[in-house]
């Protein structure tokens, strides 16, 4: 009998119609009082002790996660990145979002966001994983990078919550806006205030990318587990997108013997996708 780890790690790493070429299936982190029971209150923002992203308020008539997906089911395939980086830096996202977190290394300290970067408000977001280029364009715009695999560990150690990983059935006849729904009714939900790890798997860069510039390279996805459910991997294109890649950026100034360094000094293997 297959153990539960074991079972996680096949629902997960199985892709076929798990993923797709761009945004054809991808992954939502869709929280509202009708998909949770409970519901989430909107929280206060994180007390702002660190570097936060620059971003405007929040619009009172901004759309929420559930009528952000509404609004993709009737945008053109090639329109989605853009749209996705539009409502971010217009200032959609959860109010959790905007203060990012302590990550302590070895001898210096990083910022990151909290959870990956999401659409909506604290009551009501989604989740939004977008291509390489995309997300580079993203933390280019919020004066932030992409993680490294290693720092990817750091976070997950240093996370206040670890969020299992969970799967959806394979259904190609399934709208993508259906399963994204369905696979944010099995994840776990937290209060935003904390740092939180585990439920997906980041875009991250490495000096690999250097020789594959046209792959996108994921890592990550711990779960509940001390180590990743998906090992590093550039087995997809670039434009590659699936349900559970996530986008989480780091702070460009990291913080080195009570000074601020560019981030750069502190994780040497920085590397850009192409902007598009």
């Amino acid at each position: 009998m297959e153990s539960l780890l074991e079972l996680t790690r096949r629902a997960l790493l199985t892709g076929s119609a798990a993923g797709a070429t761009g945004w054809l299936v991808m992954r939502s982190g869709l929280h509202s009082e009708t998909v949770h029971a409970a519901g989430l209150a909107e929280t206060a923002p994180a007390p702002p002790s660190g570097p936060m992203l620059e971003l405007p308020e929040r619009r009172a008539n901004a759309h929420t996660g559930s009528a952000f997906l509404d609004e993709l089911e009737r945008v053109d395939f090639e329109e989605l990145d853009d749209r996705v980086v539009e409502e971010i830096l217009a200032g959609n996202v959860p109010s959790f979002l905007r203060a990012l977190a302590p990550v302590d290394l070895d001898d210096a300290r990083v910022w990151v966001t909290r959870d990956y970067m999401s659409v909506g408000r604290d009551d009501n977001y989604v989740h939004v994983p977008l291509t390489g280029p995309a997300a580079q364009r993203l933390a280019d715009a919020l004066h932030a990078t992409l993680p490294t695999p290693s720092l990817v560990d750091a976070i997950h150690r240093a996370a206040d919550v670890h969020l299992p990983a969970v799967g959806v059935e394979e259904e190609p006849e399934l709208h993508w806006v259906a399963q994204k729904r369905r696979h944010e009714q099995r994840l776990a939900h937290h209060d935003g205030k904390e740092l939180v790890s585990g439920h997906l798997k980041d875009i991250v860069v490495s000096p690999v990318l250097r020789e594959r510039r046209d792959r996108v390279a994921v890592y990550g996805l711990q779960g509940t587990f001390d180590h990743p459910l998906q090992p590093f991997s550039t087995i997809h294109e670039l434009i590659y997108v699936d349900y559970s890649h996530g986008v989480r950026l780091v702070a460009a100034e990291a913080e080195r013997h009570g000074k601020r360094v560019p981030v750069d000094n502190v994780l040497p293997d920085l590397f850009t996708y192409p902007r598009r």
